[in-house]
């Protein structure tokens, strides 16, 4: 999977067809054309790599971590896990910024709190 050539968009139909050769109801096929291909595109575009991805930081650099910044994701509903880092940064004295239109739990501890305003094109 990946690599962007047009067998890419035949692979669900391989696997549908083999959990229907092995009488599974059961299929999965991960969303990354949704969340995390736009957010890889959108950094390579901005930054020139995968700088946003917070996967990148570990509970093992929280500690060293100055400033976090979470871009419309709300971490304690979609990842847990990266929200008990965020946490313990913020505790050994990271900065964060939160940068959603919604008030989310993070807005509410967050040193700085980016409300941004959607806007129709004309």
């Amino acid at each position: 999977m990946g690599g962007g050539n047009k067998g890419d968009l035949k692979d669900p139909l391989i696997w549908l067809a083999f959990a229907q050769a092995i009488e599974t109801p059961n299929f999965f096929r991960h969303d990354h054309h949704i969340c995390f291909t736009p957010q890889l595109v959108a950094d390579n575009l901005t930054f020139g790599s995968l700088l946003t991805y917070f996967n990148l930081i570990t509970d093992k650099d929280a500690d060293k971590t100055q400033t976090i910044a979470l871009w419309g994701v709300n971490q304690p509903h979609t990842n847990p896990a990266k929200a008990l880092v965020v946490q313990r940064a913020r505790k050994a004295g990271a900065k964060i910024i939160v940068i959603d239109p919604r008030s989310i739990p993070e807005t509410k501890t967050a040193h700085l709190w980016l409300r941004v305003r959607e806007i129709g094109l004309p």
